[in-house]
């Protein structure tokens, strides 16, 4: 798994990913064992049985990958929205824009979450990841 990737299952920034992997921070905060550890698929508490020496706990996958719109594939679980919902809505909350996009952002994640395992999941994730890129176009 390559650090972008890492980063986009919900975990930390590519620059935190490398200060881990390169040994060059000495002190993980809850969010970031958390966000690297739901992104690499690992149960709580699995970053300090690596640390100890031992294998880190995995958690079952919870859906399968869906095609989206862009044809890559989606590896967008329940944990990596809940993930990104909390990112956005700190966003949401310490920014402001003119035309309301960041809270209707964070309520198209909030409906995500709150629908996860309904039918049409597949289109709502697409829809997310068509708000997304249209985001990241626009900075």
């Amino acid at each position: 798994m390559s650090q972008r990737d890492v980063r986009e299952a919900g975990g930390p920034s590519t620059a935190k990913v490398r200060e881990v992997e390169n040994c060059r921070t000495q002190v993980m905060s809850p969010r970031t064992r958390r966000d690297l550890e739901r992104a690499l698929g690992w149960r709580a508490g699995s970053i300090d049985h690596v640390l100890a020496g031992d294998s880190p706990q995995v958690v079952p996958a919870r859906r399968p990958v869906v095609p989206s719109q862009t044809g890559r594939q989606s590896s967008m679980t329940l944990d990596g929205l809940i993930g990104a919902y909390d990112e956005w809505k700190q966003v949401a909350d310490r920014d402001t824009d003119e035309f309301g996009a960041l809270e209707r952002l964070v309520a198209l994640y909030r409906f995500a979450i709150a629908n996860f395992n309904e039918p049409g999941r597949e289109l709502m994730l697409a829809a997310i990841e068509a708000t997304e890129t249209a985001e990241e176009v626009r900075k």
